[in-house]
C-alpha cells in the first residue's frame, strides 16, 4: 500500500486503520520522518494530542525543516493547554 492510499484512509476517518498501516511502514523504515509525522497527524485528527506530540517530535528530530509538522505541533500544544485550562475551571469537573 502506498503512502497516498494511506493518507486517503485518514481522510475517510479510518484513523485506527491508518495508524496500523503507518506503523507497518515504520517496521520497514523505522526512522522515516514522513511516516512519524503522518502518525502524529492522524493522532491529532483523533484528538489524541499527547500521542500526536510524541510522534511529531520524533519526526521533527529527523526532519527539522518540516513546516507542516512544526505548525501541527504548535496546534497540538495549544489544544493540550486550552483543554487543561478548561478542565481546571471551577464548576466544570
Amino acid at each position: 500500500m502506498n503512502l497516498h492510499k494511506k493518507k486517503n484512509i485518514s481522510l475517510f476517518r479510518k484513523y485506527d486503520e491508518a495508524i496500523m498501516h503507518f506503523k507497518k511502514c515504520l517496521g520497514l523504515t523505522p526512522r522515516n520522518p514522513q511516516t512519524l509525522i503522518a502518525i502524529g497527524f492522524v493522532h491529532a485528527l483523533q484528538g489524541n494530542y499527547g500521542q500526536a506530540i510524541e510522534y511529531l517530535h520524533q519526526g521533527l528530530w529527523l526532519s527539522p525543516a518540516s513546516s507542516f509538522a512544526q505548525t501541527l505541533l504548535n496546534k497540538c500544544f495549544n489544544m493540550t493547554q486550552s483543554k487543561t485550562y478548561v478542565e481546571t475551571l471551577p464548576g466544570l469537573n
